[in-house]
C-alpha cells in the first residue's frame, strides 16, 4: 500500500470517526427518527452532498501540487463525513421501527396490578389536579365507553386485556377521542392529529416535560431512559398542559414503584 492510499484511507476512517460522534452527540437517529422527518433527510442529502463536493474541487484547486498531503488527509475524512451521513439516511428511509415502539420481540412487558390502595392514591393525584386539568381529561370510571373505544380503535388497537385504563385525554375537536393519549398500567399511548400513533412502555419513561426537546408549541415530550424522546400535541392552555404534565409524571413515578 504505497503513501497516498494509506493516508486517504486513515483520514476516511477519522472522517467516519467525525460523523458518528457527531451524530451520538446531538442524537441525530432519534430525532430524525421520532419526529418522523425522514423526508428531511432526503430534502437535505443533496445540498449537503453538494456543498462537500464543492468543497473538494476547491480544495484541489487551493491546495494542489503545494500541499497534495493536506488535501489527500482532507479529502479522505470529508468523504468519511459524507458516507456517514449517507449510511444515517439510508438506515432511516429503510427502517420502519419507531424506537418507542420499544416491545421485543416474542416479549411482552408486565402489567401493573391496580389494586385498591394504588387506585386510591392515583385518585388523590388526579384530585390535585382536577380543576387544572382540561374538561376532557377522564380517569378510571370516568371514561364515556365511546371515548374509550374511539381511542382504542385510532391508536390504542394493540391494548392488552391484562392492561386497565387509568386515563384517557381528548384532544379532538369534535369529542371523538381519535386523536390524545391513553395511560393504561403498561404502556402510554398517544396520537396527535396527522401523526402515527405510537406507544411507550411505562418503565421505560425517564420524565415527562413540556417539549423540552424540540420546543413545539403545544406538544408534550416523553423522555426516555435510553435518551431518545416524543412528542404528542396536546392543544390546551399553558395551564392545562403543565396540569397533564404533572398529573402523567406524578402517576408514572408512582406505577414505577409497583
Amino acid at each position: 500500500m504505497d503513501e497516498v492510499t494509506l493516508r486517504y484511507g486513515v483520514a476516511f476512517v477519522l472522517g467516519i470517526l467525525l460523523f458518528v460522534g457527531f451524530r451520538k452527540k446531538f442524537k441525530l437517529k432519534e430525532k430524525l427518527r421520532v419526529k418522523k422527518r425522514r423526508l428531511l433527510v432526503l430534502i437535505s442529502f443533496l445540498p449537503i452532498a453538494g456543498a462537500l463536493v464543492f468543497l473538494l474541487v476547491a480544495l484541489h484547486s487551493i491546495l494542489i501540487p503545494e500541499n497534495e498531503m493536506i488535501y489527500e488527509m482532507l479529502a479522505g475524512a470529508i468523504t468519511g463525513v459524507l458516507v456517514g451521513f449517507v449510511s444515517l439516511g439510508l438506515d432511516l428511509l429503510l427502517s420502519r421501527k419507531s424506537p418507542v415502539d420499544d416491545m421485543p420481540g416474542g416479549c411482552d412487558y408486565p402489567s401493573v396490578a391496580i389494586a385498591d390502595s394504588l387506585r386510591q392514591q392515583i385518585s388523590e393525584i388526579y384530585d390535585c389536579e382536577r380543576t387544572e386539568l382540561p374538561e376532557e381529561f377522564y380517569v378510571f370510571h370516568n371514561i364515556p365507553l365511546q371515548k374509550s373505544v374511539n381511542a382504542k380503535r385510532s391508536y390504542a388497537a394493540s391494548l392488552g386485556s391484562d392492561e386497565q385504563v387509568i386515563f384517557l385525554y381528548d384532544d379532538t375537536i369534535i369529542g371523538s377521542a381519535k386523536s390524545g393519549f391513553i395511560l393504561t398500567s403498561k404502556y402510554l399511548y398517544s396520537k396527535s392529529n396527522a401523526a402515527k400513533a405510537e406507544k411507550v412502555y411505562i418503565g421505560n419513561i425517564a420524565k415527562i416535560t413540556q417539549a423540552t426537546a424540540t420546543k413545539l408549541k403545544y406538544a408534550i415530550t416523553v423522555e426516555m431512559t435510553t435518551g431518545s424522546y416524543t412528542e404528542f400535541i396536546v392543544a390546551a392552555s399553558q395551564e392545562k398542559r403543565t396540569a397533564i404534565v404533572r398529573i402523567l409524571d406524578e402517576t408514572i413515578d408512582l406505577l414505577k414503584r409497583y
